[in-house]
């Protein structure tokens, strides 16, 4: 068994100070970004992400909310939110869709479709995360995660893999709004260190891609913060799901580039995103098990330039990251990563060439003024902690 992280221990400390009583469950669940196939998981297309060592970690603390209810609580934000343990919980109900507390509601109640919650009540979810909020490194998906292994292992509920991917994309979907696809909660479940996840998002199957030594990754998180519920992203799945409509296929992965022509205008840069999307991830993964990673690297620049161009879900700020980090000694390539609309970059390096990329990204600030370099190492998926 590894020893537990900084963030882990700074947690676990919290939980000593906060309740006398031993907590009932405490669940981590890591963030993840994507190396390359952003806007295509909910196409059925292939992925590329890795977990990171930042994670959300929650717990079950006894004792601590009133008779009858489960309070949620979380050291990222000021309000608390009251459930009751005894009655079916419904989307926009105890908190409003969208809220930081709806992405937890929603794990929770996915768990509940298992079991009564009524074990929980007097009980408090605790949550604390190092996953920078809003930056496209999926911390929503980590506190769905973390939350749903937390409650079902306080309930003796054994939800692993797949299930609680899946379960927890759900919770998304209904709770939250966000109409995603499962690339987020796979990584956050089944990530392995060393590897990104290669999943296939139409059949749902995966594999672990090794990554060579010789990689070193770094995210450069902008600033730049992102609202995508209900907002643009929703309007490209929207025409994602339009486009496949009208070629006439069951994923839009699978149509043919040239079928893009017959699409309308508006539709046709967004198709042409995912097909072409989809042979990059494909040629990215067979350059990382090559170890080529140059080639890998041009392979991000292509796909960023296609979420720019095609997809259209940069944003300016972003594009001067790119435009100023890309002809650095020792990247290979880089690309928007998440969402869109603002949040991350991923850079792909030689291992040991970071310090100077980081020294060089701060003279970006004038573009960023709030941007921050995070090195990350890929990291193994959700787990309980004893």
């Amino acid at each position: 068994m590894t020893s537990p992280s900084h963030a882990t221990e700074q947690f676990l400390r919290l939980l000593a100070e906060r309740s006398q009583h031993a907590p009932l469950a405490v669940a981590r669940a890591p963030g993840r970004v994507n190396l390359i196939g952003d806007h295509i998981d909910y196409c059925g297309g292939p992925v590329l992400p890795i977990a990171l060592n930042h994670a959300c970690h929650a717990a079950i603390l006894p004792h601590a909310a009133p008779h009858g209810t489960i309070r949620l609580a979380s050291t990222s934000h000021d309000d608390t939110v009251t459930i009751p343990a005894d009655h079916p919980l419904e989307p926009g109900h105890d908190a409003p869709i969208g809220s930081w507390a709806s992405y937890a509601i929603g794990a929770i109640a996915e768990v509940q479709e298992m079991t009564p919650l009524t074990r929980l009540a007097g009980c408090e979810l605790l949550v604390q995360t190092d996953i920078p909020i809003g930056a496209g490194l999926s911390s929503s998906a980590a506190l769905e995660v973390s939350v749903a292994l937390a409650v079902s292992g306080a309930l003796d509920l054994d939800i692993a893999g797949l299930d609680l991917a899946r379960r927890c994309r759900r919770a998304e979907h209904r709770f939250a709004g966000m109409p995603c696809g499962l690339m987020d909660q796979a990584a956050s479940v089944l990530a392995k260190a060393g590897h990104a996840l290669l999943l296939d998002c139409a059949d749902e199957t995966f594999r672990h891609v090794p990554l060579p030594e010789s990689a070193g990754l770094i995210v450069i998180d902008s600033g730049v913060r992102h609202t995508l519920a209900g907002g643009a992203y929703a309007e490209r799945w929207a025409m994602c799901v339009s486009a496949t409509e009208r070629l006439g296929v069951e994923h839009l992965v699978r149509a043919e580039l040239d079928a893009v022509e017959t699409l309308p205008e508006r539709l046709r840069p967004i198709a042409r995103h995912v097909i072409t999307e989809s042979e990059r991830v494909r040629r990215a993964c067979e350059a990382f098990e090559q170890a080529d990673l140059p080639r890998a690297g041009q392979l991000m620049l292509e796909s960023h330039a296609s979420l720019r161009d095609d997809f259209g879900v940069s944003c300016a700020e972003i594009d001067t990251l790119v435009d100023r980090l890309q002809s650095l000694d020792g990247v290979h390539g880089l690309r928007m990563t998440g969402g869109g609309f603002g949040g991350s970059v991923v850079l792909l390096l030689k291992q040991g060439s970071e310090d100077a990329v980081i020294a060089h990204a701060e003279t970006c600030r004038d573009a960023c003024p709030n941007l921050k370099a995070i090195p990350v190492t890929p990291s193994d998926g959700a787990s309980r902690l004893a």
